[in-house]
């Protein structure tokens, strides 16, 4: 088994990407919309 490292692609836009985990993006939108939503999953009735 191979040890596993981070992949980054990007294609012809200018724009970089983020470079950040999804779980990190939530911490900063729940930092900066904390009294929202910020995921809501309707067949289990779930809202985070």
């Amino acid at each position: 088994m191979t040890d596993l490292t981070q992949s980054y692609a990007s294609g012809t836009s200018d724009v970089p990407l983020i470079g950040a985990t999804i779980g990190a993006q939530f911490d900063t939108a729940v930092a900066r919309w904390r009294a929202r939503d910020a995921l809501i999953v309707r067949q289990q009735d779930i809202r985070w």
